[in-house]
């Protein structure tokens, strides 16, 4: 009787199942419609300085050799990774950050400029979650805007959450092309990374 009535949001209660006896955790979940997805972010800028190249990551980070790959891909100086989140239900399996740009494309380039605003498009689904019922229940979207920039503890969170995450796979590399691909996001010396670390307040 639903099926045409325009419902933005529905409370579900929160019951598991251990040892074939129906638990109630006593719990309410809101799920809420949603509109947007993470694409909204993505950096479709183009510079003229971007240089078209025939390297290519895998989603391990790795240079890609003898795949069939999609799209145009580009270096700069000013581009330090290669973000892919997409759709509304975003798993871990969907988020890859890399160096250069992924073989199927389907992401955006993290820009030098504007890299920190866009590091939660990859934390966003790689916290861990403890309870079931928080992990891959609610979608990942846009429809909340920019707001999420104006928290400034929120966006250093993400940025050393994600320079330590072993699911970066932004690795330094030499590519075919004869250029060294440097692993800009992690803490190692003289990256853009520890450069950022040094304008930040770590304790309170």
């Amino acid at each position: 009787k639903n099926e045409f009535e325009d419902i933005d949001k529905i409370e579900l209660k929160v019951m598991d199942v251990e040892n074939e006896k129906l638990i109630d955790i006593d719990r309410i979940v809101t799920i809420k419609k949603v509109k947007n997805t993470l694409e909204t972010f993505f950096d479709r800028r183009h510079f003229k300085e971007d240089i078209i190249t025939e390297v290519y990551c895998e989603n391990n980070g790795m240079q890609t050799s003898g795949r069939k790959c999609d799209g145009k891909s580009y270096c700069n100086e000013n581009i330090i990774g290669y973000l892919v989140s997409k759709g509304f239900a975003i798993s871990p399996q969907d988020v890859f950050l890399l160096k250069c740009t992924r073989y199927n494309i389907r992401g955006f380039y993290l820009r030098s400029d504007n890299f920190i605003e866009k590091l939660p498009l990859f934390a966003t689904k790689l916290y861990p979650q403890k309870n079931w019922y928080e992990k891959d229940i609610y979608f990942t979207t846009a429809d909340g805007g920019y707001v999420y920039t104006k928290d400034k503890d929120f966006l250093k969170a993400c940025f050393i959450f994600t320079c330590l995450l072993s699911r970066n796979h932004c690795l330094s590399f030499n590519g075919s092309d004869e250029r060294f691909y440097k692993n800009e996001l992690c803490f190692d010396n003289n990256t853009l990374a520890s450069e950022y670390l040094q304008n930040y307040q770590l304790y309170r």
